[in-house]
């Protein structure tokens, strides 16, 4: 008797605490506020005789006046009503229910009800199967459809030893093993037959664990004694749910949930998944194996005896069970939780803050952590508009969460055609709308930046992608309902019909988002591939990562993106969430996703930005994320569809790196990367880099050169790459021809303040001073990546300025290898804007002393003293045949013909021989081409032509090969031929033919008679003669002389020129090349003293 007072005490205070903190919970004087109207819903129109329906107040205007109304029939005999809105049918017919308000007898609603005699037409329960504990109870709730049907039902056990089962459906565990409880209608349906259903109870008897081994268990020293907690995955998360004071787990304990073993599934083919393996991914994530000991606690006395069930069906054997609720209430364990476990809502919270906005019942402990705003918002979310429509509809408008407004996806993501020139059924996208049109989302479905939204339906992908973007736009206070609706479901709370219009509001708040961190676009997540601190998380699955799969019916390309770090979502399909879900769509625990993040090299250290394909998968892992405290994640949300549409590379199945082409509508490879020493690039790499997709290259200097003003140059005007200047190609060399042909000493295109111009400095390079002056007009420092381009591959205007640039000292310049030409065979716009270059300003500078390569240049002084002395020097002419032969001057400014002496031949730039299919030819033609004169890549080389531009194509392509020993030789044939007019001796000149040339040399002996030997005396037989040295221009030739005397018998020479006497007389010493050329001395021999 004490007990029962000393509970019956404890139940009254308990009540008392209830008024006390819910009872003011409606002002007074909205109470006694008098409403202008009121709106009403009632559970069905139709009832049965003795059938039942619950007409309720829906809404009153102004929203705070009174809802107190009073209910009257028209019919007592047809249908009665109860002061709560209960009607009652009596017999056929049909009658009016008025329902007026308190307030205001003028405020009415009149309810049609038809009564008449209804058939039942399916038979459910509350559970399909139903774990219970020996000596436990588990009471089932049935429902009989229609709404409205009188029928009872009978409740009967297959096995009573085992279950009894009550007239109301509770079922009483007697003894370990299973009943089967039937449920069957007492009335027979249209079809004459009594409808039925079933639940399988299944009856364990596991040991008791006590208080202190819960504690044992619970310390983390012990790796073979496992804690698990049975509850749902929410109240292990962090919420106080079945009367617990304290939300989260008890610290160390891992959470198994009954639900995943008793809520509703849907098995996905395409994912190939069962609930048995969502269930074991987390198991094996948890490290929950047969081998170890369990203690499984709840709070309701039902959990663990579920999930005990089901783990000893899989062979675990050491398993007991623990009620909770006591211990935890009473502060005996510590307590974890999630860090932003709330922005996951439990149903039954959604249910009480739905219950507050439709029937302003009072808000719960645990409802008012999620709606500290003064607006609360319901949102649903799913594709497809409010209705019913198989085609288009949702499905809101016949079962939603009371008090919900909807929202079709397709408003913050309306399907557009961004590429109109992909094939019709890949055009159109659902990306992300523009910002402007996600706030007006917002203000009409009646949100502020200041709401409390809860984000509710079937879908976790749709509303976490909701939630992201009510975040990004920057209401702080926004939740998601976990699990979807199956939490809903399982708790059979109702749903409503019908269509809840939103209340807009004028504005959001903010006319631009608050925190755009939260989501990417595309320009942004390429500069975050190239941050290591950050990693772009592909959560797309395998098929679609590997390239052999796009995931998308609407869209065609497959691949990845480089750089990109793989963290599958899910498998086989594209809506597959697998590894980030349990079996009842909750979120998978912090165990379970960071063992698969670690699994995939993902550094929950670093930044991430998670993307799929079109941003909803993504969206549920990075709220998941956000759950686990994870504050350094975004949402890059144009995804893969919007990357690879957009022209981006990306790699194929194949591993190729790849792109799609707009202008040819078509995949195409996308040029590799390349060196800083890369000369030559193709017009695909340069489009590349222009659209940022060059590591280093994303801001290049583009420009177009010719010889001439910009004014002047009619291909520029006429269409040049978009972005790209002019550049006159006398920026760079001396050009002083006006008055024609030796000018006035004053350069003619006015680029310099030059007064002093001679006849040899026209069209070298110009000085270091100059240059400089150049490049600050344009901007240009060593570290620029300029990128230049003529007419086509053997334009050498472009080579010559790109020399001059190198020659300077800027680090990294390129020439697109076919030019324009190649640029327009590609299919790539042209513009004619006129763009101006940057000057540098007033902090200016290079970055270093101009030239900074004055080894690239190689004056007409140093190339003769090479020519003469250096017989690994190759002065290698860039002409045509007819000039390097002495045919013709190839200028009309240049009065002699011919090749400095020594020079060979190494083809013209002109004639095709360094361009092939439209594009400079590679090393090895170069290595060929030199071959043709005994010369090689091992020899120092310097390239000339005339005046220098020809001879820039050949050295580029040296350059970018890594050949160290060459120069230009600037002065050229037009410098050498003025040296030679003032001195013929000292610049000697050749007309001879490629071929001969190769032997072809200048000989002459030191000395016209030789009657000595080495150490000074007269020259006897069987000495050696003193060395008559033989000049050999060039020097190269040295080693082809042969030699011979006119007369051995007085004297021999071998090889190397050595004379040795043999009888006194006189010989003639020759020295001759291939070619004909020779020098002769004479030897005399004294007889012997």
């Amino acid at each position: 008797m004490k007990n029962f007072m000393k509970k019956a005490a404890v139940a009254m205070i308990a009540m008392l605490a209830v008024v006390a903190v819910f009872g003011t919970s409606v002002p007074a004087q909205a109470a006694s506020k008098a409403p202008k109207s009121l709106s009403v819903k009632v559970t069905t129109k139709t009832v049965d005789i003795k059938g039942k329906s619950t007409i309720s107040v829906k809404s009153v205007k102004p929203a705070n006046a009174s809802k107190a109304v009073t209910y009257k029939s028209s019919n007592k005999k047809i249908a009665t009503v109860s002061s709560k809105g209960v009607v009652t049918g009596k017999k056929a017919g049909k009658v009016n229910i008025t329902v007026t308000s308190k307030k205001n007898k003028k405020v009415k609603k009149v309810v049609k009800i038809t009564v008449k005699n209804l058939k039942p037409s399916s038979v459910k329960v509350s559970a399909v199967k139903a774990t219970v504990v020996v000596g436990k109870t588990n009471t089932l709730k049935a429902t009989v459809k229609p709404a409205g049907v009188y029928c009872p039902v009978k409740w009967t056990s297959s096995n009573k030893a085992v279950a009894t089962v009550s007239s109301n459906g509770k079922v009483t565990a007697k003894k370990a093993g299973t009943a089967t409880i039937t449920i069957k209608a007492t009335q027979k349906n249209s079809k004459g037959k009594y409808l039925s259903t079933t639940c399988k109870v299944t009856v364990v008897d596991f040991a008791t664990a006590t208080t202190t081994q819960v504690k044992e268990y619970a310390k983390s020293a012990s790796d073979n004694k496992v804690l698990v907690d049975a509850r749902l995955t929410d109240a292990y998360q962090g919420w106080a749910l079945d009367g617990v004071s304290k939300g989260g787990h008890i610290k160390n304990s891992v959470n198994v949930s009954s639900q995943w073993m008793t809520a509703g599934f849907s098995s996905q083919s395409a994912e190939n998944s069962t609930r048995e393996d969502y269930i074991e991914q987390e198991l094996k994530a948890i490290g929950v194996t047969t081998a170890k000991s369990y203690v499984i606690y709840d709070t309701n006395g039902k959990d663990a005896a579920t999930v005990a069930a089901y783990l000893q069906k899989k062979g675990y054997k050491d398993l007991s069970i623990y009620n909770a609720k006591s211990a935890i209430n009473k502060g005996t364990f510590t307590m974890e939780s999630y860090k932003n476990y709330d922005l996951y809502v439990p149903a039954e919270v959604v249910k009480n803050v739905s219950d507050h906005v439709t029937k302003n019942t009072a808000l719960s402990s645990e409802a008012k952590k999620v709606t500290g705003g003064s607006n609360i918002v319901i949102l649903d979310v799913a594709w497809g508009d409010e209705t019913n429509n198989p085609d288009t509809g949702s499905g809101y408008e016949d079962a939603h969460v009371p008090g919900s407004v909807h929202v079709n996806t397709d408003e913050y993501e309306t399907p557009k055609v961004y590429v109109p020139e992909k094939d019709e059924a890949y055009r159109s996208e659902w990306r992300l709308n523009d910002d402007a049109t996600l706030l007006k989302l917002a203000a009409d479905k009646g949100v502020t930046k200041d709401s409390s939204v809860i984000i509710v339906g079937s879908e976790p992908m749709a509303t976490t992608r909701m939630g992201v973007i009510l975040k990004y736009l920057g209401c702080e206070d926004v939740h998601v309902m976990s699990e979807g609706m199956v939490g809903w479901n399982a708790k059979g709370y109702e749903m409503e019909k019908g269509i809840n219009k939103p209340k807009a509001v004028a504005s959001f708040g903010t006319d631009k988002p608050l925190h755009p961190e939260y989501i990417d676009t595309i320009s942004e997540a390429k500069e975050l591939l190239k941050d290591d601190n950050v990693q772009l998380v592909d959560t797309r699955t395998q098929e679609e990562w590997d390239g052999k799969s796009s995931g998308y019916s609407y869209h065609d390309l497959k691949g990845r993106i480089e750089g990109s770090v793989f963290g599958p979502s899910g498998r086989g399909y594209s809506s597959s969430m697998i590894y980030y879900r349990n079996a009842d769509k909750s979120m998978r625990s912090k165990e379970g996703l960071e063992t698969l993040w670690k699994s995939q090299g993902i550094d929950v250290s670093k930044h991430l930005s998670f993307f799929c394909g079109s941003g909803w998968r993504a969206a549920e892992t990075m709220w998941d994320a956000l759950v686990l405290g994870y504050d350094n994640v975004s949402l890059y949300s144009d995804g893969w569809i919007g990357w690879s549409n957009e022209g981006n590379p990306y790699i194929d199945a194949n591993g190729n790196k790849v792109f799609y082409n707009k202008n040819t509508n078509s995949v195409e490879t996308t040029a590799a990367s390349v060196s800083k020493q890369q000369v030559y690039v193709s017009p695909e790499w340069l489009k590349s880099a222009m659209s940022g997709l060059q590591k280093g290259y994303e801001n290049v200097f583009v420009s177009e050169v010719a010889w001439g003003d910009t004014a002047g140059d009619k291909n520029y005007n006429a269409g040049h790459i978009p972005g790209a200047y002019h550049i006159n190609s006398d920026a760079v060399e001396y050009d002083d021809c006006d008055p024609w042909p030796y000018g006035d000493g004053k350069d003619d295109f006015g680029l310099y303040d030059e007064k002093d111009v001679k006849p040899e400095d026209n069209f070298n390079i110009r000085s270091g001073k100059q240059l400089s002056e150049f490049l600050k007009r344009n901007g240009i420092t060593k570290d620029t990546k300029v990128v230049l381009y003529g007419r086509s591959a053997s334009d050498s205007s472009v080579t010559r300025v790109a020399f001059a640039m190198l020659y300077a000292g800027v680090e990294d310049v390129k020439v697109v290898d076919g030019g324009m030409q190649a640029w327009k065979a590609a299919g790539y716009d042209v513009e004619t804007k006129v763009n101006e270059q940057k000057a540098g300003g007033d902090n200016y500078s290079f970055g270093t002393t101009v030239p900074a390569h004055p080894e690239y240049i190689l004056s007409a002084e140093d190339a003769k003293d090479k020519l003469q002395n250096d017989a690994n020097f190759r002065l290698v002419s860039i002409r045509s045949t007819k000039e390097f032969e002495g045919e013709e001057t190839g200028y009309g400014y240049i009065d002699y013909a011919g090749e400095p002496l020594g020079a060979v031949w190494g083809h013209n730039t002109d004639d095709g021989s360094y361009v092939e299919n439209g594009k400079v030819v590679g090393i090895d033609k170069v290595k060929s081409i030199l071959a043709e004169s005994d010369s090689s890549l091992d020899n120092e080389l310097s390239f000339y032509c005339g005046t220098g531009w020809r001879a820039t194509i050949p050295f580029l392509i040296c350059y970018q090969n890594g050949v160290k020993n060459i120069s230009l030789y600037d002065g050229g044939w037009w410098l050498w031929q003025l040296n030679w007019q003032k001195d013929k001796a000292a610049w000697p000149i050749q007309d001879v033919s490629a071929d001969v040339v190769k032997n072809y040399a200048q000989l002459s002996f030191a000395a016209e008679k030789v009657n000595k030997d080495a150490s000074g005396k007269m020259l006897v037989a069987g000495a050696s003669a003193a060395e008559n040295k033989l000049a050999c221009w060039p020097a190269r030739v040295s080693s082809k002389v042969v030699y011979g005397s006119s007369d051995k018998k007085v004297a021999t020479v071998d090889a190397t020129g050595k004379v040795t006497a043999v009888a006194a007389g006189e010989a003639t010493i020759t020295a001759r090349t291939k070619a004909g050329n020779k020098a002769t001395y004479k030897v005399v021999v004294s007889p012997a003293q």
